[in-house]
């Protein structure tokens, strides 16, 4: 009879050693998550400190540089070629718009070309 109970109270006291381990650990991890807890927040604050500085800096930026970006926007908008309608019509071999009617009689017409010769339009 004493060796069924003192065999329950051994398995029991190995039960809890067990368990009092366990929570060791357990007590050791949830330590060293806080500990990396604390390092996140830390940083996030170092991150939301430098967040500010490049907002104000940027707002900073946009007060004084936006109206000579704007304007330097509003000169940039331009024909892309201010000939081009003059220079279409000399490329395709008819007499250039600002060329004299006196001056186009000296001017060698040209050969037609047909579409298979295989050369492009010059």
């Amino acid at each position: 009879m004493f060796s069924g109970v003192t065999g329950g109270i051994v398995s029991k006291e190995l039960l809890v050693r067990d368990l009092r381990k366990d929570i060791f650990v357990l007590k050791d991890g949830w330590q060293e998550y806080e500990d990396q807890c604390k390092l996140l927040l830390a940083r996030k604050a170092g991150y939301e400190k430098k967040m500010k500085e490049h907002v104000a800096w940027c707002e900073n930026f946009d007060a004084l540089i936006g109206p000579f970006e704007a304007q330097y926007d509003a000169c940039k908008v331009r024909p892309a070629l201010p000939f081009a309608h003059k220079s279409v019509e000399w490329v395709r071999g008819a007499p250039h718009p600002t060329v004299r009617a006196s001056t186009r009689a000296l001017t060698p017409a040209r050969p037609a070309r047909s579409a298979g010769d295989g050369e492009g339009v010059v």
